[in-house]
């Protein structure tokens, strides 16, 4: 329909059709619910009166003998105490169970009048309100289903659809300090607390000679070399994985999950070229498509194809990227970019909202988007169906410099700067980990592993308690053996500036990327 003649907004028909099948979905779900609790009640009919029916027969049974001793009574064959003896045994041992019974089962019929009645209210919103509370509630993820700050934190991590009147969240473990506007309740970690569990920050050992444990985590278990200039990216899905390398060169790689662990070793499938030479960002959004971009325009490829499906231009400067199936965020200079994924046979995108804000770092879980604006306050966002602002958290620790890296889940929240990460459990209000760093550029959390990444190469596991496991780092395998102070002068100042990304597999590998063209696989268990 054309709008714009009149000055009123216009819809377009992709986003008709989504609101449509949203919709038709929603009432689909509604009409199975409606049905589901109509046979509940049926049930509880059927069951009360069952129960009623034999009520009624004993009652009958009862009053017969009751006109059975009348009649005895009356006829004088028992005296006028045995009379009252048999009676009154009779009402201690059989009426009183059956005043009981009785009183039971108008508390039963009231309940199922209470039930028919409450047929017609709102279970949509019923619906909506439990799901968003089970996708929101980090504690109770692990108990049933595995998705701030929150997971606990309470109200607010994982996806769900919309609702029109999202609850307010409070995290587990962090106290609320309520203000007026529903939208920026603040959540603030007390500072006594963190002052209690805060550890002494301490100076990490040499990048490029760490302290070595007693298994060879150092040590790749596999190197990959098809790249012929610097790597850019990397982003693993299931058993594929995309590395991205300057120049627009990008291959797809396959891992065999037959073999054996300790061989691992991914096959190339497929390489990419692209026309735009400058690309940074890589990421997949499903088994069948990926996102690359670069600091101006973002792609939508399918794995099939030789170019990109689709195409959009940034407004400014893009610095950071975060995706999943339903999402793609762009994190631009002064403002974040929200495209929704469209999926029918092929995935499209449409352009959903812009927030104009200044944003740290971003992170992305389900429907909730993670801000870490300039401050000491997160923002959490839900863009299921309209962008809405649930909560603002205020974290009162002192983090040195700019967040450049924000990752979450269900547990924990880890900031990363350029001279240190810190790593919190929410559920227990406890900072974890707080150390010095060369520039964290990423961290992953696994089911059993915390990975720190730096910018100079050096990577650090961690147990999920934060016990430290091993370090190394991916510029390791040049040094073969020789200290730093006996290489080259080229090969010195090549380290120096080297840079390095990285990803996980599963909670086997980290895989890392850097400007000397290779690709290595470390593993996490040893």
């Amino acid at each position: 329909m054309d709008g714009h003649s009149n000055g009123t907004q216009g819809y377009t028909l992709p986003g008709v059709m989504h609101y449509l099948q949203t919709e038709w979905a929603t009432n689909h779900r509604d009409r199975i619910l409606m049905k589901s609790e109509l046979e509940e009640m049926k049930c509880q009919v059927a069951k009360l009166t069952s129960e009623n029916n034999s009520l009624r027969y004993i009652n009958a049974k009862l009053q017969k003998q009751l006109d059975s001793l009348n009649c005895a009574d009356s006829n004088g064959k028992a005296s006028a105490r045995e009379q009252d003896q048999l009676v009154s045994g009779l009402q201690d041992f059989e009426l009183a169970p059956l005043i009981e019974a009785r009183r039971h089962l108008e508390d039963k019929m009231r309940e199922v009048v209470f039930l028919l009645k409450g047929t017609d209210s709102d279970l949509s919103s019923q619906l909506e309100l439990e799901r968003q509370r089970a996708l929101l509630v980090v504690e109770d993820q692990h108990k049933h289903a595995a998705e701030v700050v929150d997971s606990d934190v309470k109200r607010v991590l994982t996806q769900s659809p919309a609702v029109p009147e999202s609850p307010e969240y409070v995290p587990n473990g962090l106290t609320k300090d309520s203000g007026d506007i529903d939208t920026d309740n603040e959540t603030v970690i007390a500072e006594e607390d963190a002052d209690k569990t805060k550890p002494t920050p301490s100076k990490r050992s040499n990048s490029f000679t760490p302290s070595r444990p007693t298994t060879d985590y150092s040590k790749p278990r596999f190197t990959l070399k098809s790249h012929i200039s610097q790597i850019r990216s990397l982003s693993s899905f299931a058993n594929s994985l995309l590395t991205l390398a300057s120049g627009g060169s990008i291959i797809l790689w396959r891992f065999d999950e037959k073999v054996k662990k300790d061989s691992i070793s991914p096959k190339e499938i497929k390489t990419y070229s692209s026309n735009c030479d400058d690309l940074e960002f890589i990421n997949w959004i499903s088994k069948d498509y990926f996102v690359v971009a670069s600091h101006s325009k973002v792609f939508l490829w399918n794995i099939n194809q030789d170019t990109p499906d689709h195409e959009i231009t940034c407004s400014s400067r893009l610095t950071q990227l975060v995706a999943n199936g339903d999402f793609v965020v762009l994190k631009m200079n002064k403002s974040v970019k929200i495209l929704v994924l469209e999926h029918s046979s092929d995935i499209t995108w449409l352009e959903f909202d812009d927030l104009n804000i200044s944003a740290e770092s971003i992170a992305l879980r389900g429907s909730l988007l993670y801000v870490k604006i300039p401050g000491k306050n997160l923002e959490v966002y839900d863009i299921s169906n309209k962008v809405k602002l649930l909560q603002t958290i205020s974290i009162s620790v002192d983090i040195d410099g700019i967040v450049q890296s924000l990752s979450i889940d269900d547990k924990l929240l880890a900031l990363g700067t350029e001279k240190e990460v810190v790593v919190f459990d929410f559920t227990t209000n406890r900072i974890l980990l707080q150390q010095s760093s060369k520039g964290v550029t990423q961290v992953f959390f696994t089911l059993s592993h915390i990975v720190i990444v730096d910018r100079d190469g050096s990577i650090s596991i961690f147990s999920r308690d934060c016990h430290l496991l091993a370090t190394m780092n991916h510029y390791d395998t040049l040094l073969k053996g020789v200290s730093i102070e006996q290489l080259s002068d080229d090969d010195k100042n090549f380290l120096h500036k080297a840079t390095a990304v990285a990803t996980t597999y599963g909670d086997d590998y980290v895989l890392t990327g850097g400007d000397d063209c290779m690709i290595h696989g470390f593993a996490l268990n040893n």
